[in-house]
């Protein structure tokens, strides 16, 4: 096993796992509205912009084939897509 490999092989790794915590932390979020029943604290057009961002990454990994940015920013789309749901049904006219 070369240096070159285990260097690949830790990036790899730790971006896959900064990926998945990218998606959970997502889910305080989700659980704060629901428990509050209310969405007035939190931006919709912020979260409409991350799930954005997060198709084009997911676009981005099939163009390229990299499956690591495929799940990951697919997994971070359903936990972000959680969150939109939360806040269109505890709608507050101040959370826009």
């Amino acid at each position: 096993m070369g240096i070159e490999y285990m260097y690949e092989y830790a990036v790899r790794t730790a971006f896959s796992l900064a990926l998945f915590l990218n998606g959970i932390l997502f889910v305080p979020q989700v659980l704060r509205i629901c428990k509050e029943r209310s969405s007035s604290s939190v931006s919709l057009i912020t979260f409409f912009g991350f799930i954005v961002i997060q198709f084009t990454s997911v676009l981005y990994g099939i163009l390229i084939d990299d499956w690591i940015l495929i799940l990951g920013y697919s997994f971070s789309m359903i936990t972000c897509g959680l969150v939109i749901i939360s806040l269109v049904k505890y709608h507050d006219k101040s959370s826009l």
